[in-house]
């Protein structure tokens, strides 16, 4: 094999050696070639358009009642017997078990209990919210019991002493 015919083939190797990458890179430029076309043809309105039908939303449900209830009457009892707005007095060591009645009646209403010196007390609600043993700890004279349900309260005070 002569000089020029080694030449020769050294001169195609480089060039079939150029080929492939050449290749990738066109098929890349007219990939984004005709990418940018045919995002150019794709018709973008240039306003919203009038809706055909009419649509009707529908609010999602919200857990519990959208409108809070009305409670017509709601009376704190101690062994059976309604507490009047004198309250009652308890003495250190006394547990009293509160029932509260609701008209009308709910399933698991949101009851709140609380005393007004929460250190003289301990408040422990049953699992149905409407008793409560009310436990008094120390001495300290006249405070308050407090018993909520949605908007309405009653608040009676409590008289604690030592026996």
């Amino acid at each position: 094999m002569d000089d020029r015919e080694r030449r020769k083939k050294e001169r195609r190797n480089k060039v079939l050696a150029l080929l492939p990458p050449v290749v990738g890179t066109l098929f890349i430029l007219l990939a984004i070639a005709g990418g940018t076309l045919v995002a150019r043809h794709i018709d973008k309105p240039t306003a919203t358009p009038e809706p055909t039908s009419k649509v009707t939303v529908i609010p999602a449900r919200t857990p519990g009642p959208a409108v809070r209830p009305e409670i017509s009457s709601m009376r704190l009892t101690v062994y059976g017997e309604a507490l009047g707005p004198d309250g009652f007095t308890a003495y250190v060591g006394d547990k009293i078990t509160l029932t509260l009645e609701i008209t009308p009646q709910f399933i698991n209403p949101p009851v709140i209990w609380y005393y007004s010196d929460p250190s003289s007390v301990n408040l422990k609600p049953g699992d149905d919210r409407l008793t409560c043993v009310f436990t008094a700890l120390k001495p300290t004279g006249k405070n308050e019991l407090s018993v909520k349900c949605y908007d309405t309260e009653i608040v009676i005070p409590v008289y604690l002493w030592e026996r």
